[in-house]
């Protein structure tokens, strides 16, 4: 996950980056929370 002193916008690319480049469930859940939703 990304350090503390990450801006917003740096965690949703880091989260999106690893999203579309299929880096799967275990590198993506590290930005969502247990209950979170997400549709696109």
């Amino acid at each position: 996950m990304m350090p503390k002193t990450a801006s917003i916008t740096d965690v949703a690319e880091a989260f999106f980056d690893a999203c579309e480049t299929g880096k799967g469930w275990e590198v993506c859940r590290a930005y969502c929370t247990p209950n979170a939703t997400f549709s696109a």
